[in-house]
């Protein structure tokens, strides 16, 4: 399986750094989660999000350092100029990250039950130099 990725990047180098990323628990030495971009950034430079943490590791602020790294690659690529999320209407927990991050709501997802959201470069821009130094993420 590793090798057939690592061929389908070599057959398309545009596709690196645009997919999934595993979130590790350091403490326990253990893959917790992912995170990860739905490919890379669009003629419109949209890319989308995605994420998510097993419930038993949930609350430790997992998700957002993982998200917050995943914003500071995409804003570091000038063709990006918005980063699009899509969550449950009764997640909690991720509305309380995306609002905390600098997502504004546009209002239904894919269906009823999910609402789109999205943050432009500007406002990450202001939310990132709030963050202090140790919630910074490092690539």
């Amino acid at each position: 399986m590793l090798h057939e990725h690592a061929d389908h990047l070599a057959a398309m180098p545009a596709l690196a750094g645009w997919g999934l990323w595993l979130v590790e628990y350091r403490p326990e030495r253990m893959i917790v989660g992912g995170i990860g971009f739905k490919g890379p950034p669009a003629a419109a430079g949209e890319v989308e999000i995605g994420y998510a943490v097993v419930r038993a590791h949930r609350r430790r602020g997992l998700a957002t350092e993982g998200v917050a790294a995943l914003l500071t690659r995409a804003f570091t690529d000038g063709r990006v100029v918005r980063v699009l999320a899509e969550t449950h209407a009764d997640n909690a927990g991720s509305l309380k990250l995306l609002e905390k991050l600098g997502f504004g709501h546009l209002g239904a997802g894919a269906d009823a039950d999910h609402g789109r959201w999205e943050l432009t470069r500007t406002a990450w821009g202001k939310v990132a130099d709030g963050l202090p130094s140790a919630a910074r993420p490092v690539l």
